[in-house]
């Protein structure tokens, strides 16, 4: 047993990823202190370490793991799954391994869990509704047209929406005028001016400029 639970150990921390795979918590039974493992895997598993937060594990049973003749042990964090005859957990979906836990907070969570193939190599594993128990809400917005659209919500909060004619990003989605504003109406006249009212060019007169240090009452110049 020693040489093969080092064998994992080493396949576990050395091998290269191989694969993935998704756990999620589901059947939890507050009463009876358990909780169904579920896998949803794209490769053989050949075995796995998964520690539990927000219990105290006192051991492990059925699911594939017992129907492809694992071995289970336990420590009160930490739940080791592997074959002394080299047997694999064929790919696919299914309960891996229904846990049995004494609760020490309001939320039970998977952490951490490490997989490997029959050949020892790592797996990519994803923790998908992985806690169970008193799971606070999660306040957000659900409409998916709204600027501040979150996928995780469970409790509607408040939706944030661009203004007219703006995107999320405060980018003007339609011609701006000659002002610079989106969707503005005002178009440069025949004198050049940009909201003008002038039509006739020829009546558009040259400005005159000037620069005085001093004060003056009057003008002229020809």
């Amino acid at each position: 047993m020693g040489n093969k639970f080092l064998t994992l150990i080493i396949a576990f921390c050395y091998s290269i990823v191989f694969g993935s795979i998704e756990l999620s918590f589901n059947n939890y039974s507050e009463s009876n202190g358990t909780a169904d493992v579920v896998y949803s895997s794209s490769v053989e598993i050949g075995g796995f370490q998964i520690g539990l937060l927000g219990g105290s594990l006192s051991g492990a049973s059925g699911g594939a793991a017992a129907e492809n003749g694992f071995t289970m042990s336990s420590s009160s964090t930490t739940l080791l799954g592997f074959s002394f005859s080299g047997a694999t957990i064929p790919a696919g979906n299914g309960i891996l391994a229904t846990l049995s836990f004494e609760s020490t907070a309001s939320q039970i969570c998977l952490d951490s869990p490490v997989i490997s193939t029959g050949s020892g190599s790592a797996v990519d594993v994803f923790l998908v509704n992985s806690c169970v128990g008193d799971i606070p809400p999660v306040v957000g917005c659900s409409d998916p047209q709204a600027c501040n659209f979150d996928e995780n919500a469970t409790a509607e909060g408040e939706c944030l929406y661009p203004e007219t004619n703006y995107d999320c990003n405060g980018n003007c989605l339609i011609n701006e005028d000659c002002n610079g504003d989106c969707g503005g109406l005002s178009v440069v006249d025949a004198c050049g001016v940009c909201g003008g009212d002038s039509t006739d060019p020829d009546a558009c007169g040259v400005p005159v400029y000037y620069s005085s240090s001093e004060d003056f009452g009057g003008f002229q110049f020809s």
